[in-house]
């Protein structure tokens, strides 16, 4: 039998799936690509020693080999375009000068060495792999906070945060929330999109400056079905500035611990964020310090839709239980992308932990960010 074309049927999605999301190159794209990929990919099947492309021929797009191995054979003199290893086992890729508007010509013979299956990528699709958004495959729907944490991919593992004017700061100093966010994004940008973080550690160095870039560079520790490692270095100017480890896990049942919803006004019976922090920003009986940090927290609502139960005072020194409770939503809806949303809550982290510090002592903490 020879060479047999098929669209994924519905029970090989998942497999394919979680091939899809294992391949580094495909780890960066929006997760909402991934679920389109799946639906436009189309499944070959091989017997042993059958060409699967052939120097010269058009491509019919990527080709990801899913099952078996397969041999490069010859390699055209004049189109050098793919450099690839002499044996392509589960995972490799090859056809990426496929890919485009319009069909390009292969520049090796590769025939199957055992029985192989290819998930192809037709050329037509090109654009879902090129995505201009970290977060959604249309940018022009991007939130303001898709667009704080938007980051612009360099290379493999390495990713850069360009400046932004909307971009939050704490006494000219970029948000540590924010570059919390943008770094759990980065690794999350090199794992299987069906691993979502369930832990983290991170450690501020040095400050960062809000008006340079800082890219954000990710060691991949660990890679396992159910569980990846990621270690991520923010760096400015040449300085590591903020480092990160965080642990990522694919869902499964298991036992599951909750503090019940305590009874509280509902987000509409509470004061905003304006309301409790614009008063503050002027106030001549705060410090200049604790104005500008005032208003620099404020910044944050252009953001987020914050509503604070009983959010302490600065101009209060009585002593308060250390907890702090916050209805939190986006202005604007994100994507569905799950991990998006984890990363959203890690851009509001200071501002939630600081104030239930504050509550015990009339301190400003120092907080060494270990979640």
């Amino acid at each position: 039998m020879g060479c047999v074309a098929m669209e994924v049927s519905s029970k090989d999605l998942q497999l394919v799936l979680n091939m899809l999301g294992s391949i580094p190159f495909l780890q960066r794209l929006p997760a909402e690509s991934f679920q389109q990929i799946t639906q436009v990919s189309q499944l070959q099947h091989f017997e042993k020693g059958e060409p699967i492309v052939k120097a010269g021929e058009a491509g019919e797009g990527l080709y990801i080999i899913w099952k078996g191995e397969s041999e490069v054979l010859r390699i055209l003199e004049e189109t050098k375009v793919e450099q690839l290893p002499p044996v392509l086992r589960k995972g490799d890729q090859f056809g990426h000068a496929c890919l485009g508007p319009r069909k390009q010509l292969h520049s090796h013979d590769i025939v199957a060495r055992s029985e192989v299956s290819c998930i192809i990528i037709p050329h037509c699709e090109a654009q879902l792999l090129s995505p201009t958004s970290t977060w959604r495959h249309h940018p022009e729907e991007l939130t303001l906070v898709e667009c704080l944490l938007q980051l612009e991919f360099i290379k493999d593992d390495l990713f850069r945060f360009n400046p932004m004017a909307e971009a939050p700061s704490f006494w000219n100093n970029m948000y540590g929330g924010h570059i919390v966010g943008l770094a759990l994004g980065a690794a999350c940008k090199t794992v299987d999109p069906a691993l979502v973080v369930h832990s983290l550690h991170s450690y501020f160095i040095y400050s960062g400056t809000p008006s340079l870039p800082v890219n954000y560079k990710v060691e991949r520790i660990r890679n396992g079905h159910t569980f990846a490692t990621r270690h991520v270095q923010a760096i400015q100017k040449g300085k590591i500035i903020f480092a990160l480890y965080a642990s990522f896990q694919r869902a499964e049942k298991g036992l599951e611990y909750q503090y019940p919803m305590p009874t509280m006004p509902t987000p509409n019976e509470l004061p905003t964020y304006e309301d409790l922090l614009g008063p503050l920003c002027d106030d001549k009986r705060l410090s200049k310090h604790n104005q500008q940090a005032s208003s620099s927290s404020l910044r944050m609502n252009q953001t987020l839709d914050l509503k604070y139960h009983n959010r302490r005072s600065p101009l209060s020194l009585e002593p308060q239980e250390p907890r702090q409770r916050v209805w939190m939503r986006t202005r604007g809806k994100l994507s569905d992308d799950l991990a998006l949303h984890r990363y959203v809550t890690n851009l509001n982290s200071n501002l939630m932990r600081d104030g239930g510090c504050c509550k015990q002592d009339h301190v400003h903490p120092s907080i060494k960010h270990q979640f």
